[in-house]
C-alpha cells in the first residue's frame, strides 16, 4: 500500500505491510517463498474484490432495469413468459450466484493470507530466538492465538 496513509490502514493491512517489509530483503529461500506467497495472496484478494464489485454493479443494473421495466411496461408482470422479465430474472440470479462464488473465493484467499501471516510470525519468532540464542521463545509463541 505504497503512498497510503498508515493511519487509514486496517490492522490486517498493517500486518501484511509489516510482513512484506520483514521479507523484503529475503536472505533465505523460506523468506523468499513467504514473500512470494504474500504477494500472490494479496493479488488474488484484489482480483476477487474487483470481480465482486463488477458483479455487484451488474446486480444493481439488472435490478434497476427490472424496476424500470415494471414501471414502463406493467404488462410484464402479468405475462409469466415475457422475454424482458425472463431475461432480467436470469441476469439477476446469475449475477447473485456469481457474486456468491467470488465472495467464497475472496474468503478462501483471505484464509490463505492469514495462514501466511502465521508462518511469518513463526519466522519472526525463530529469527528473534536465533539472534538471542533462546529457543524457548518459539515454544512460547505457539501458545499465542493468531487472529
Amino acid at each position: 500500500m505504497k503512498g497510503n496513509n498508515y493511519s487509514l490502514m486496517s490492522e490486517h493491512q498493517k500486518q501484511t505491510e509489516f510482513f512484506k517489509a520483514l521479507t523484503r530483503n529475503a536472505s533465505t529461500p523460506a523468506q523468499r517463498q513467504l514473500r512470494d506467497r504474500i504477494l500472490k495472496a494479496e493479488g488474488d484478494i484484489r482480483c476477487c474484490r474487483r470481480a465482486m464489485l463488477k458483479v455487484l454493479a451488474l446486480v444493481a443494473i439488472s435490478f434497476v432495469a427490472g424496476l424500470y421495466a415494471v414501471v414502463i411496461m406493467p404488462e410484464v408482470l402479468l405475462q409469466h413468459n415475457h422475454i424482458v422479465k425472463r431475461g432480467l430474472e436470469i441476469l439477476t440470479v446469475g449475477s447473485v450466484l456469481s457474486f456468491a462464488s467470488y465472495a467464497g473465493f475472496w474468503l478462501y484467499y483471505r484464509a490463505v493470507l492469514f495462514q501466511v501471516h502465521s508462518e511469518c510470525r513463526r519466522l519472526l519468532v525463530s529469527m528473534l530466538a536465533r539472534d538471542n540464542g533462546r529457543s524457548e521463545a518459539a515454544t512460547e509463541f505457539d501458545m499465542i492465538p493468531a487472529h
